[in-house]
C-alpha cells in the first residue's frame, strides 16, 4: 500500500516586505514616483516599467533614451 506524503502547512506571509513588493503593480507606465531619500528639490521620476524586483524610471529632462534603473523597494506612492 501507497502512504500519502504530508504536505507542509501554508500560512500568508507576514513580512512588512512582502507587502513593499506588491506596491509599485499597482502603479501604471507614465505614473510619477519618488524615491526613498527623495531631495525636495529634485523632480519626481516617471516610472517606465518594473519587472521582478527592479524598476526603470526617468526624469522628463533626460530625454526619452535615458533610464536609471533602481530597486522596487526604494519607490514610494508620493509624487506631490
Amino acid at each position: 500500500m501507497a502512504q500519502a506524503i504530508s504536505q507542509p502547512e501554508l500560512r500568508p506571509c507576514e513580512s512588512p516586505r512582502a507587502k513593499v513588493l506588491m506596491f509599485p503593480q499597482r502603479l501604471q507606465p507614465g505614473s510619477f514616483v519618488k524615491l526613498l531619500h527623495h531631495p525636495h528639490d529634485l523632480p519626481a521620476f516617471e516610472l517606465i516599467h518594473c519587472n521582478g524586483r527592479r524598476c526603470w524610471v526617468r526624469q522628463q529632462a533626460w530625454g526619452s533614451t535615458v533610464f536609471w534603473e533602481v530597486s522596487r523597494l526604494s519607490i514610494t506612492a508620493d509624487a506631490s
